[in-house]
This record gives structure tokens, sequence and C-alpha cells, in this order.
């Protein structure tokens, strides 16, 4: 009972102590976090279960070179992207990519060409590395799929080993 007390003296009198003496936890919090640039490289591996036309095989492949901006726990990546499967054959065109290191979770938009001349946008969002993507093109709307993916972000690996 004792210990019980002592803690909840502690926790209740800490923030009063440390503002006492000048201490904001906020600034210390924001000089210790990581800030900076880095280059960015992601892969990202797919199964589309649910699509028009239903894609044989319904697997999909994606890999993300570009810029990593770092201002933590904000990491945001653009880069350029080639994709194999989804919508087409093969595609390629940008990706933006804005990540919560703190939560995880994260969201991307792209904008791709394929091999058939035609646009296919997708936006995706999921938590660590597990997540779900819609893909559309723009000029046939009855092409779509919805995919699980795996991503594996390398870039923010070595962005947080290397800073």
């Amino acid at each position: 009972m004792r210990r019980l007390i002592f803690c909840l003296l502690l926790v209740l009198c800490l923030p009063a102590a440390s503002a006492a003496q000048g201490l904001d936890l906020g600034t210390i919090e924001d000089k210790s976090a990581r800030k900076g640039f880095g280059w960015d490289l992601q892969f990202e591996a797919g199964y589309a279960p649910l699509g028009n036309p239903a894609w044989d095989p319904a697997l999909f492949g994606r890999l993300r070179l570009g810029g990593l901006w770092v201002h933590e726990p904000w990491y945001f990546a653009v880069g350029g992207v080639l994709t194999t499967g989804g919508l087409g054959e093969f595609a390629g065109g940008m990706q933006v990519e804005l990540t919560h290191l703190w939560t995880g979770f994260w969201g991307q938009l792209s904008l791709e060409g394929n091999e058939r001349s035609e646009l296919q946008a997708g936006f995706g969002f999921g938590w660590s590395i597990v997540g779900i993507e819609f893909m559309q093109s723009p000029h046939r709307a009855d092409d779509w799929l919805f995919a699980a993916k795996i991503r594996i972000p390398i870039g923010v690996a070595l962005f947080g080993l290397n800073h």
C-alpha cells in the first residue's frame, strides 16, 4: 500500500517539479527526435482476391526508390515505383507515403501508367508492415482491385539505424 501511495504522489508531483525547474518535456522530446533527409527504398508484395477483371495470378509486387523526409514521428516518402501485376502486367509511376512512426499507421497514394497506356491510381493504408490497397483505372471504371499487402520499408529502417 505504501508503494502505491508513493507511486501516485510521484506521478502527481513530478510534472509540477519539472515545470518549477524549467524543464519542458515537449522541448526535450523535440530535441531528441530524428530529423533530416535520407534515401528511400521499399518493397511491397500483395495478393488481390477481389477485382475486375479477375487477375490470374492475383499477385503483385512493387519497388519504390526515392527520397525520405523525416521530422519524427512523421516520415514522408516520395519516389518512383515499378509495379508488376495489379491492373496490368507492368506499370511505372510515382508514389507518396506518410507514416507516423510512433503509432505505426501509414497511408499511400500512387499514380502509374501501365503497358496498355492507361493510368492506374491507388490508395493504400495500413499499420506496421501490413495493409490494404484499392487500385482503379480512371480510363476504365470497370478495372479495379483490392489487395492485401506487406511492405518492407528499408529506407525507414536505415534512417533509424543511422540517425
